[in-house]
């Protein structure tokens, strides 16, 4: 699989129609609108601030608990791709389905306990 560069997130949001899960992202891989699955690189600081984005869905404070999305080494749940960033590249959200409060405290509870 080739590997694509690039020099911000919105940039790679852009090739790919938008939307970008947590599982995805921490693998470095995305779905190319026309190449179909790619690998991705990021500079650090970008990759940090996805973490940041992708952690203020689902907590309070992302800033400080990004860290913890960047470290996890769980399994890839399908939970965690309800997770992902919006198209324009701003800011990230979780899609629940009919229990909001109990899937965060799942998630968080995927996050803290790895």
């Amino acid at each position: 699989m080739a590997t694509r560069k690039y020099k911000t997130l919105k940039g790679l949001l852009s090739q790919n129609g938008g939307q970008l899960g947590y599982n995805d992202f921490h693998r470095n891989q995305f779905y190319h609108k026309t190449a179909g699955w790619q690998n991705f690189s990021l500079p650090e600081e970008e990759k940090e601030k996805g973490y940041i984005m992708l952690a203020s869905a689902i907590y309070t404070d992302g800033k400080k608990m990004s860290y913890r999305l960047r470290n996890y080494n769980g399994r890839a749940a399908g939970i965690l791709n309800r997770i992902f960033f919006e198209r324009n590249g701003k800011r990230a959200t979780y899609c629940a389905g009919q229990d909001y409060p109990g899937e965060i405290r799942f998630i968080q509870k995927l996050f803290r306990d790895n």
